[in-house]
């Protein structure tokens, strides 16, 4: 992954891995972009590449979802 390392030697995740998921998790839950948003404990170049990752997986996933099996209400 870009030669980051996102899960530490002993299956835990790193500062890195842990920034990654909650990238992750943000784009899920907002549907906005990570891209920009504050990075601490990770630095900025590596944080950006995070966050890229985590909206590019966003998209893709989301790419392949069908929503008209959704209920409206909750779309």
């Amino acid at each position: 992954m870009h030669g980051l390392t996102p899960i530490a030697p002993w299956i835990h995740p790193t500062p890195r891995g842990t920034y990654l998921a909650a990238s992750c998790l943000y784009a899920a839950i907002t549907g906005f972009s990570p891209v920009g948003l504050a990075h601490p404990g990770v630095p900025e170049e590596e944080a950006g590449k995070l966050q890229e990752l985590a909206w590019a997986a966003y998209l893709e996933a989301n790419s392949k979802t069908d929503l008209t099996s959704v209920p409206s209400a909750i779309r």
